[in-house]
């Protein structure tokens, strides 16, 4: 199975999403609010919460999940 992560499922990347995960494809995708991450969820695509704030540094371990 074909696998991708899409960062950012908006209003490009959500089609995205959908139609690639209608294709067979395994697809993990990020939403800036908790609420975005359950809707991405109810629609059938493993989605996690991931900010970028000025003030917020990522260290690798906190993408692992992407």
């Amino acid at each position: 199975m074909k696998k991708v992560a899409i960062v950012g499922l908006g209003w490009l990347g959500m089609p995205l999403a959908m139609s690639l995960s209608a294709r067979g494809w395994q697809v993990t995708g990020s939403k800036t609010t908790q609420d975005g991450v359950e809707a991405a969820r109810m629609s059938g695509i493993d989605s996690y919460l991931l900010r970028m704030e000025p003030e917020l540094v990522c260290d690798s371990d906190d993408l692992d999940a992407l």
